[in-house]
């Protein structure tokens, strides 16, 4: 949508000065910017994966996404994907419904297995090397583990 897009380059250009340092928008501008976005859109589905990983700004994050879709007019859903976290659970626990999903213990072993020999096949400072196969075992037992059902 080139209404749309105009947008983002609005917000692109005040973000990156021709004559200053860049910058990242701060929550609430950007929060505007997607719902201005959004609205030229008939229907907006907006799927965050990761929403733990976002550190330190979490509850900003989580806040600025959740207030885009709460509004009763809005035409934005969401979707977010994340590890149980408490101060995440406590955002959305209102309007959002909770499904837990953990992969199986076997899953994660062959992923970590496959991943493991593709990075044995890389070249150079890309390549794990690993020439005892109980250390091999030992590592994917522990990422297996540790991964808690992620």
């Amino acid at each position: 949508n080139e209404n749309a897009f105009s947008k983002l380059e609005e917000l692109y250009r005040a973000c990156h000065p021709y004559d200053k340092p860049s910058m990242s928008p701060e929550p609430q501008i950007l929060g505007g910017k997607i719902r201005q976005m959004a609205s030229c859109f008939d229907d907006v589905s907006i799927i965050v994966d990761g929403l733990d990983e976002c550190g330190a700004h979490a509850s900003k994050v989580v806040e600025l996404l959740v207030g885009l879709a709460s509004d009763k007019n809005s035409n934005t859903r969401t979707l977010f994907l994340s590890r149980d976290e408490g101060e995440i659970r406590g955002y959305l626990c209102g309007d959002y419904s909770h499904m837990e999903i953990a992969a199986q213990s076997e899953d994660l072993r062959l992923y970590v297995a496959a991943e493991m020999e593709a990075r044995q096949q890389k070249h150079g400072r890309e390549r794990l090397r690993i020439r005892s196969n109980s250390l091999k075992e030992q590592m994917m037992k522990t990422l297996v583990e540790r991964a808690d059902g992620m």
